[in-house]
């Protein structure tokens, strides 16, 4: 995968997680994040830092970031606006960035509605969980957002929704979004490197990057290979 590739290129370590452990209900809704809020629980979480540092050396714990695509985004998202509600340990869930790509944040677009809802179920209180923009506060991590003017299913206005949020609770944040590009595109594969026939540059894989060296402080530390 080329974001792997890319940030290990230039010297970040990183965990990939494929799948993840998600327990569902009768229905076969998706249910980890809120039973892991309501229970208190610590397992099925994408990693605590703790158990993360262990397992690979030389990770700065300060400097942990998740990244998410899609489903991936709205579960990143989650985890960055509800780990501190978790009853353990929850600064040990605490990422200290997250970079979310087309990701669905908000309920306050019917089609985003219907999509959490489908997941989620119609109870009020899980909708409110799973509506990654009611959730943000001042404890959501400074972020990096992606979208396209053309993605039918995380427009616009769901990622301006969540900025705006971000943006009222002072949280650090950076927000792209591209003219040209349907849900999903451009993918991680050889498409992101190649310009448009007007040159445009739609590489958030590497802006993400960028924006993670600043934030971190990083610049003066690891080459210039974007």
């Amino acid at each position: 995968m080329y974001m792997i590739r890319l940030l290990l290129d230039n010297g970040y370590s990183m965990m990939a997680v494929r799948s993840f452990l998600v327990e569902y209900d009768g229905e076969g809704r998706e249910l980890a994040i809120l039973q892991l809020v309501e229970s208190g629980k610590n397992e099925n979480l994408i990693y605590r830092a703790d158990r993360y540092m262990e397992t690979i050396g030389g990770i700065h714990e300060e400097q942990i970031a998740i990244i998410g695509f899609s489903a991936g985004g709205h579960l990143c998202a989650s985890v960055s606006t509800l780990w501190h509600l978790l009853k353990e340990d929850a600064a040990l869930y605490k990422p200290n960035a997250a970079i979310l790509c087309y990701a669905v944040l908000t309920t306050r677009l019917n089609h985003c509605r219907d999509l959490l809802e489908d997941h989620v179920g119609r109870d009020e209180e899980k909708l409110k969980l799973a509506a990654c923009d009611e959730q943000v506060s001042e404890y959501t991590p400074p972020t990096f957002l992606y979208g396209t003017s053309e993605d039918p299913l995380s427009n616009p206005e769901n990622v301006i929704y969540y900025a705006e949020k971000l943006c009222k609770h002072g949280v650090p944040f950076e927000c792209h979004i591209f003219p040209k590009g349907g849900h999903a595109a451009p993918r991680c594969d050889s498409a992101i490197w190649a310009k448009s026939a007007r040159g445009r540059d739609y590489n958030y894989i590497r802006l993400s990057v960028e924006w993670m060296r600043e934030l971190f402080g990083l610049y003066h530390v690891f080459r210039y290979g974007l």
